[in-house]
C-alpha cells in the first residue's frame, strides 16, 4: 500500500489565540461531512471567445446545490476544472468532486476552459502558453459572472466573498496561475508577458462587458497533480493552498520539475514548479498550506482508489474550514521574524505523536483542543527535546501546540487526532 505522508503548514498567530467563526453558515458538520442532498446541474453560459485554432466557443458552467438549505441566503463556492493536459477533456470529468463538494454545503461549479485545438500540427511551449493564459482568461471569467450574478439576483444563493478555485491536472495548474500570476509579479519574463497582452490583459475577454466591473479575485485553490511555472510570484497575503500529489508523477512534476507529454514524438510542455516544491516554499513565506504527499503515485490514478478520495474529501473540507471559513484562530502574517518550527509525527496519529523541539529555547509548549481548552501543557524545555503524547487520552478532532519563546514569538501548529 502507498503511503500517506500529511503536511500541514505551520500558522503564526499574533495575540489571540482563538475566535469567533467567521462565516455565518458554520457549524461542528458543514463543509465537513457530506451531509446534504445533492440538486441535478443547472448549466448556465459564462462567456465565449475565440480557441487557439481560431474557432468560436461558448463557455458553460454546471452548477451544483446543496438541497436542505433554503433558508440560507449565501454560501461560498468551489469552483473546479477538469485535466487532460489541455488538449482533451470536459467539465463532466468533475462532475463526482462537485456532487461531493455540494454535498458538503458549498455550491459548487464545474467550468469549461479552452483548450488546444490546433491539430495536426503539435503544439511547442509557447502554444501551449498561450492555451493556459486562454484557460486563466476563461476561469477568470467564471468568477466574474458569479460575482456579477450575485449582485443581480443571486440565483445560486452564492456567497461572493468565499469562492475557491481549483481542479485535477491542467485545471490545478489553471487554478495556480489564475491565483498568483499578474503583470506585476517580479520577475516577470517577456514571453509571459506577451502572452498575457496577446489575450486581452490580465483579465482577459471571455465574459460579459457587465461582468467585467467585478473583481475575479479568489479566496483559496484547491490543486490536485498542479504547479506554478514560479513559486516567487506568490506573497503571504494571496489565495491559500491545499494540494494533493503523488511522488512519482510523470506529467506535471511533484517537485521542481516539467509539466507536459510526448505527443507525436516530440515533448510538449512547459518548466514547473510542483507540489513538493511550491509547499516549502509557502510555509517559508508563512501563507496557510496544506500538502497531502502519496508517495510512490503517478498521476491521479490513486484519485480513483476510495481510501486516497476519503483523504482528499475530509483534508481540503477540513483545511477550508479551519482557514478560511470557520476559522478557530486569528492568524498573523506580519513582517517579523518567524519563530522555529516544530515537528509532529505521525500527523494525524491515533496513538503517540512525537513533538520535536526545533533549535531554540522556548518556555513552554501549551496544547489546545478547538474550543481553545488546555489539555496539557509542558515547562522547562530544551532545544531538540522530543515529548511524546498520549493521544488515546483525547477525543477525535483537531488540536493545536502552541509554543511560546522568551523574545515573545510564537509558534503555532495543528495536529489531528483520529
Amino acid at each position: 500500500m502507498k503511503k500517506l505522508v500529511l503536511i500541514t503548514s505551520l500558522i503564526f498567530f499574533t495575540t489571540t489565540l482563538f475566535a469567533q467563526y467567521e462565516h455565518p453558515t458554520c457549524n461542528e458538520t458543514r463543509y465537513l461531512e457530506a451531509t446534504y442532498e445533492v440538486s441535478e446541474p443547472v448549466t448556465v453560459k459564462f462567456g465565449e471567445n475565440t480557441t487557439f485554432g481560431g474557432e468560436f466557443q461558448e463557455l458553460f458552467m454546471d452548477v451544483y446545490e446543496p438541497v436542505g438549505d433554503e433558508d440560507t441566503e449565501k454560501r461560498p463556492v468551489m469552483m473546479i476544472a477538469f485535466g487532460g493536459a489541455y488538449i482533451q477533456g470536459d467539465r463532466g470529468q468533475v462532475q463526482f468532486m462537485c456532487e461531493h463538494y455540494a454535498s458538503t454545503g458549498f455550491v459548487a461549479v464545474a467550468i469549461d476552459y479552452r483548450i488546444y485545438d490546433g491539430f495536426p500540427n503539435i503544439p511547442d511551449s509557447l502554444d501551449m502558453l498561450d492555451v493556459v493564459v486562454k484557460s486563466v482568461h476563461d476561469m477568470r471569467a467564471a468568477v466574474r459572472f458569479l460575482r456579477h450574478d450575485a449582485d443581480n439576483g443571486n440565483q445560486f444563493r452564492i456567497d461572493p466573498d468565499y469562492i475557491i478555485a481549483g481542479g485535477l491536472s491542467a485545471g490545478a495548474i489553471t487554478a495556480l496561475h489564475h491565483a498568483y500570476l499578474d503583470l506585476d509579479d517580479d520577475p516577470a519574463p517577456t514571453y509571459i508577458l506577451e502572452a498575457v497582452e496577446a489575450n486581452g490583459g490580465v483579465e482577459g475577454t471571455s465574459g460579459s462587458e457587465e461582468a467585467l466591473a467585478y473583481s475575479s479575485e479568489i479566496q483559496g485553490v484547491l490543486s490536485l497533480l498542479g504547479g506554478l511555472h514560479k513559486p516567487t510570484w506568490i506573497t503571504p497575503d494571496e489565495p491559500i493552498v491545499f494540494s494533493m500529489h503523488g511522488t512519482e508523477d510523470d506529467i506535471v512534476s511533484y517537485g521542481e520539475g516539467f509539466a507536459g507529454f510526448e505527443l507525436a514524438g516530440q515533448i510538449v510542455g512547459m518548466s514547473i514548479f510542483g507540489s513538493g516544491a511550491l509547499h516549502p516554499y509557502l510555509d517559508d513565506i508563512g501563507l496557510a498550506n496544506e500538502l497531502i504527499t502519496v508517495e510512490g503515485g503517478g498521476h491521479g490514478g490513486f484519485i480513483g482508489n476510495a481510501e486516497w478520495r476519503d483523504s482528499l474529501y475530509q483534508s481540503s473540507g477540513r483545511f477550508f474550514y479551519e482557514h478560511l471559513l470557520c476559522p478557530t484562530a486569528v492568524v498573523g502574517i506580519a513582517n517579523e521574524a518567524l519563530a522555529p518550527q516544530i515537528t509532529t509525527y505521525p500527523n494525524p496519529t491515533s496513538d503517540l505523536l512525537h513533538i520535536k523541539m526545533p533549535d531554540a529555547t522556548a518556555n513552554y509548549l501549551m496544547v489546545y483542543d478547538a474550543l481553545g481548552r488546555i489539555v496539557a501543557q509542558y515547562n522547562n524545555l530544551s532545544p531538540y527535546q522530543t515529548i511524546i503524547l498520549n493521544s488515546q487520552a483525547l477525543s477525535t478532532g483537531t488540536y493545536f501546540l502552541q509554543l511560546q519563546y522568551t523574545d515573545g514569538k510564537e509558534t503555532v501548529k495543528q495536529f489531528i487526532v483520529e
